[in-house]
């Protein structure tokens, strides 16, 4: 094996590792203010809510079965886990086969991103209906 090939061998399993060790601290340790837990950057700084804030409150309560809760903090939660565990899927693909990224329409990745853009937009506007979009504090 060549250099190349081991050293993306080596971060795709340093990948998978620091993702399955994150996900069993999330299911053991409970997201709140004394945790561990990557701080959203947004919110911290600009107390905004971005497309991914309560995504890891919204992943701790799905692994718990209290589905209802983890809406609560993320409604589209399953979408943005989705599109990262198909990112996480062909970048291991291309790690460690050599398989290429399928060609994605341009389209759809401005689509994707306007959706993102648009939610992250409707969670801060301060208004009832757009209420269910803000995660619980």
């Amino acid at each position: 094996m060549n250099r190349k090939r081991i050293l993306k061998t080596s971060i795709a399993i340093a990948i998978t590792i620091a993702i399955l060790s994150y996900l069993l601290y999330i299911y053991f340790e409970p997201p709140g203010e004394e945790s561990l837990h990557i701080k959203c950057f947004t919110k911290t700084v600009f107390n905004l809510n971005c497309m991914s804030c309560g995504l890891t409150r919204f992943v701790y309560f799905a692994m718990h079965g209290d589905w209802q809760t983890a809406f609560r903090y993320n409604i589209f939660g399953p979408f943005l886990l989705l599109a990262l565990a198909i990112i996480y899927f062909y970048y291991m693909r291309w790690s460690l086969f050599d398989k290429y990224f399928p060609e994605i329409p341009l389209w759809t990745v401005w689509a994707f991103l306007a959706f993102f853009i648009i939610y992250s937009i409707l969670r801060n506007i301060p208004l009832k209906v757009f209420q269910v979009l803000v995660p619980p504090s």
